[in-house]
């Protein structure tokens, strides 16, 4: 599991490296971080997009949440811990980085475990996917946004194990499986460089 996640870290960074990026110029390049994530038990997240033409920007992300929230009973513990990766692109009428956008995106997540959010029972595992969404940014100022999107995902899980609770070992459902969700609510603060 180690080595495949430290071999997907790699192969996005000599992706980066590579990719034939557009002279950069002012409004090209921006970083987010979607405050919804931040506020939803502390799920860490950033995400560099650059602008490759007036119409269209290219995204690579990452969140990371490794928090186990405990409550007064301990097997009504609350996590949505994971590691993930995304790529992907939008489309924007207007002009990029202002207005409405549609988008996909391609998203890696070698390990995720969630509890007591919802149900209690714990999910666990990994998967790849990806997904359509669609949102607006709104320009606060020259370099500040604030940006608003929905949307869904669909994919493989090579591993997933679902238990009835943390601390009740008997397993639910295993094995892989196939899902569409909707995965995507943002509330994102977007800086323009």
């Amino acid at each position: 599991m180690e080595k495949r996640r430290n071999v997907l870290i790699v192969m996005l960074l000599v992706l980066a490296a590579v990719l034939p990026l557009p002279r950069l110029r002012a409004q090209s390049v921006a970083v987010s971080a979607d405050v919804a994530q931040c506020a939803f038990l502390g799920t860490m997240n950033l995400e560099l997009s650059w602008s490759v033409a007036q119409h269209w920007t290219l995204s690579a992300g990452a969140r990371v949440n490794p928090w186990t929230f405990s409550r007064q009973d301990p097997q009504t513990s609350i996590q949505a811990r994971q590691t993930s990766f995304s790529l992907g692109t939008r489309w924007w009428p207007w002009h990029a980085f202002s207005g409405w956008w549609v988008g996909i995106r391609a998203q890696y997540t070698p390990f995720f475990s969630t509890t007591g959010v919802w149900r209690p029972a714990l999910a666990t595992g990994s998967f790849v996917g990806g997904g359509l969404s669609f949102g607006y940014m709104y320009m606060l100022t020259r370099h500040l946004n604030i940006e608003a999107a929905l949307g869904g995902v669909g994919g493989w899980m090579p591993s997933y194990t679902l238990y009835y609770s943390a601390f009740h070992p008997d397993v639910r459902d295993a094995g892989p499986r196939w899902f569409i969700a909707p995965e995507l609510i943002s509330v994102t603060l977007c800086y323009v460089f």
